[in-house]
């Protein structure tokens, strides 16, 4: 699967550390719930590519398009120099839980909007067990 990032012409100086981050996210997820290499539930991401798209003006931080995630592109650009720890784990955290609604809430949605924590509150979980894998090779316990 071909993951790319993309934000408006000029700003693309802050797009390496979003990228790097969903391609991560992208491997943790297929791999956890894909049926990658590890013993995934077998729900493989049905599209050939995922794009995370920098823009502005943008409602909410992010939002999860099947094939497609749109971020507000204050919470996606990151300067090396001028980005701290801090706000670099904000934004990953935020990757990692749109990136994971590629299974839960595009693959797997809930019957109505009454049910929307469901997939809100399963994304909201798996952002930190997904950064967690990623950033120190373990799952949050």
């Amino acid at each position: 699967v071909d993951v790319t990032a993309w934000m408006p012409h000029g700003r693309g100086s802050g797009l390496r550390f979003a990228h790097e981050v969903g391609m991560s996210a992208f491997g943790y997820f297929e791999n956890t719930f894909g049926g990658g290499l590890g013993d995934g539930c077998g729900v493989p991401y049905a599209l050939s590519k995922l794009d995370l798209l920098g823009i502005k003006p943008h409602r909410g931080i992010g939002l999860e398009n099947f094939g497609c995630i749109t971020f507000d592109i204050d919470f996606f650009s990151v300067s090396d120099l001028m980005t701290g720890w801090s706000r670099r784990r904000r934004i990953s955290r935020l990757i990692c839980h749109e990136v994971s609604h590629m299974w839960f809430g595009d693959c797997l949605t809930p019957h109505t909007f009454d049910e929307l924590f469901l997939k809100e509150g399963v994304a909201r979980y798996l952002e930190f067990v997904a950064l967690d894998d990623i950033l120190f090779g373990s799952p949050a316990s």
